[in-house]
């Protein structure tokens, strides 16, 4: 997760953060540094080495920072090696006052933002609670427990919310990419789409029209069988470009009405009620249905075929029925005219469920559902 984390965008924003505050605690520490030195006792060669380090550690931040390294793991640790040092300085200095400002919250910073998780803020937060309570055992400083217990606090109040914060405007950044990829992926779906729907209406318009007047007008059996057989063609092609997924349930059941009105002559309309991308499960349950309107063909008597497919949130569902002889559904010498076992099996490998309704003379519906939607 961090290294999602740190491949969004605004982790080179909150890098600035980093830098900027680095360069204020700098600020922050030296007015106290200079305070120090000129306010009391304490000793001046520890109180400028401090100051020689934290000088030296914002040159390097900056530096780094140039160079795309700032959240180098070994930068990490040589910088806490060092914001400790300053942290307990005042206590080397004995010197009555603090005077490290916010130089050690910075570091902080730097942590939770390279490292945003709650192992790397509990290690920044140990390292320097225990600076501040060495410092305070070699220092001179008279403090109350209060006092204590309230400069401890700020350091793991401070890891907290900062960490809090950097870690949740990181994970809303990566939401809003997701939302926005999604929507990107969305449109040009919609534009393919439109596009195809503009080709096939430009076609059926044009191309269809002039192959029908042809059969219809000529005088050439032959031409119009050819004229015939390209109208076939092109609709199947129209029927890919049109659908909203060019391999998904509309199109794969459309291919198989085409194959059973060319097997047996017998037409099979298709209305699909939205689409579904391809899966195995798909496929099982298109091949069930191709079954099923094969049976209707073969044994229905029926002049047509009308195969409805529907999908909904929870479940998939393909009717394929006719207006043919029908049969009673009690009636177990029924044999070929009821669902065939493997169309029954092909939908239970997927989870799906076949059912039959039928009557003499009212023709037959074969149901096929597969739930989960499009899952």
């Amino acid at each position: 997760m961090v290294v999602e984390l740190k491949s969004t965008p605004i982790h080179r924003t909150l890098q600035r953060v980093v830098v900027w505050f680095r360069l204020v605690a700098l600020v922050w520490m030296s007015s106290l540094v200079t305070a120090t030195v000129l306010d009391s006792d304490a000793s001046v060669g520890w109180v400028a080495a401090a100051e020689i380090v934290a000088v030296l550690g914002t040159a390097a931040t900056f530096l780094l920072a140039r160079q795309g390294l700032l959240d180098s793991w070994w930068w990490v640790v040589i910088d806490g090696a060092a914001t400790a040092f300053i942290v307990v300085s005042p206590g080397l200095a004995a010197s009555p006052d603090l005077f490290y400002g916010g130089y050690g919250l910075s570091w902080i910073i730097l942590v939770v933002w390279a490292y945003p998780n709650v192992l790397a803020g509990a290690v920044a937060i140990a390292v320097l609670v225990g600076a501040q309570v060495v410092g305070e055992s070699l220092g001179v400083r008279s403090t109350t427990w209060t006092g204590k217990v309230g400069g401890l606090a700020v350091w793991v109040v401070s890891g907290i919310v900062y960490g809090w914060a950097l870690w949740a405007l990181r994970v809303t950044d990566v939401g809003r990419e997701e939302a926005e990829r999604r929507l990107a992926e969305e449109r040009t779906q919609k534009s393919l789409v439109e596009a195809r729907a503009a080709i096939a209406d430009d076609i059926h318009d044009s191309v269809l029209q002039a192959l029908g007047h042809i059969q219809v007008h000529s005088q050439d059996a032959d031409m119009a069988r050819i004229a015939s057989d390209q109208e076939r063609h092109l609709r199947r092609y129209l029927d890919r470009i049109s659908a909203e997924h060019p391999d998904g349930l509309e199109v794969l059941l459309r291919a198989a009405a085409w194959e059973v009105e060319d097997r047996h002559g017998v037409p099979v309309e298709v209305v699909s009620v939205r689409d579904c991308r391809r899966s195995e499960a798909i496929e099982g349950m298109v091949a069930a249905a191709r079954e099923a309107m094969v049976n209707a063909a073969k044994h229905s008597g029926a002049d047509s075929i009308s195969v409805f497919s529907e999908v909904g949130p929870d479940a998939v569902t393909v009717f394929v029925k006719d207006g043919g002889i029908g049969f009673e559904t009690s009636d177990a010498s029924a044999g070929h005219r009821g669902i065939d076992r493997s169309i029954v099996g092909r939908m239970e490998r997927h989870g799906g469920s076949a059912r039959v309704s039928s009557a003499p003379g009212r023709g037959t519906e074969v149901e096929l559902t597969l739930p989960g939607g499009c899952s």
